[in-house]
């Protein structure tokens, strides 16, 4: 599953580059890696760290959520509130950790 949902947070990144007009070598000067890296991520190869994720959001203007639900936050979230049986608990986690760090 792992490698899947890798591949899906790549598409959406793809999707989220390209909406905001950003070529593949712009996207990869901007997120401070090479084309190649980038394009790595954009295929699931490579994951995204929380860190890359801040920068992403905070550089390129892409919503972590949408990357990594495919909601956006203008949207309800489709995503049950928390508890200890939501299989999408570690996302919430994972979001919150991120606009901690993007606050600070």
């Amino acid at each position: 599953m792992g490698n899947n949902l890798n591949q899906m947070i790549g598409s959406r990144l793809k999707e989220a580059r390209t909406r905001a007009g950003y070529s593949v070598n712009q996207a990869a000067f901007l997120f401070e890696c090479t084309p190649q890296n980038y394009r790595r991520i954009e295929r699931g190869i490579q994951i995204l760290t929380p860190e890359k994720l801040v920068l992403l959001h905070s550089v390129m203007d892409i919503d972590p959520l949408f990357l990594l639900t495919g909601e956006s936050r203008q949207e309800p979230p489709s995503v049950p509130p928390e508890t200890d049986d939501n299989p999408f608990r570690s996302v919430h986690e994972l979001y919150d950790f991120c606009r901690t760090v993007a606050a600070d």
